[in-house]
């Protein structure tokens, strides 16, 4: 059974337990082989392997998955959007509806002219999520006295009793981002390590590039 046949039956849910058992008994040699080519288990002519040896192997290919997996996981998310986290928080406490996304207030903004320093007022349309997102539609937990109703907005005239339940998005934005951070620079990590596990063969191979020098031993690297 190739690789990717064996990962193709792992894939099948179980129907029973003998068909459990039997998905169990085909992964089992395939397990073995794969154990023994990284020296995990010793290379046994017959073809005989004890339970412990099995489970030792299937314990190491289990833990080898996992890292490939959380690998693929970490380079395979996307970064945290503020818009969505905005959304979400709005979500929580405002009534939902089509409402937060559309120019339903206005926002008196002043422009200076640099010869005679008159001030020309203007008001610009912006929505709810938008504002938020800025941290513009709440201050001091009450609806921002430089914001008003564009026109009859009866659904955004309910929210505005929930305003002050809601909470900044910048904190919620830096503790989603700090958590990407992380998550990718581990997976980096898993990467790197599992790319120089695929580069070398069995044993010991010593990797040399100035001013570094590496040994890299690719089962007590899978140990851990």
């Amino acid at each position: 059974m190739t690789y990717t046949e064996l990962l193709e039956v792992a894939a099948i849910a179980p129907v029973n337990q003998s068909h459990a058992l039997l998905l169990d008994s085909l992964a089992m040699y395939p397990i073995l082989d794969w154990a023994v080519m990284n020296g995990f288990v010793k290379y046994d002519e017959q073809g005989e392997y004890s339970e412990d040896r099995f489970s030792w192997a299937l314990s190491r290919y289990n833990a080898y998955v996992e890292a490939l997996a959380q690998s693929i996981d970490a380079l395979a998310s996307p970064l945290p959007s503020r818009r969505e986290i905005t959304l979400n928080e709005l979500h929580r406490e405002l009534p939902k509806g089509d409402y937060l996304e559309k120019d339903t207030l206005l926002m008196e903004t002043y422009k200076y002219t640099t010869i005679e320093l008159i001030s020309e007022g203007s008001r610009d349309k912006y929505s709810i999520v938008d504002l938020h997102m800025s941290d513009e539609l709440v201050i001091n937990g009450k609806f921002s006295s430089k914001l008003q109703l564009n026109g009859k907005q009866p659904e955004v005239s309910r929210a505005l009793k929930y305003l002050h339940n809601l909470k900044p998005i910048a904190p919620q934005f830096e503790q989603a981002f700090d958590q990407y951070y992380k998550h990718l620079t581990t997976g980096l990590a898993t990467n790197i390590k599992l790319a120089l596990v695929a580069l070398a063969g069995a044993g010991s191979t010593v990797h040399h590039s100035r001013p570094v020098e590496m040994l890299h031993r690719q089962k007590e690297f899978l140990e851990k």
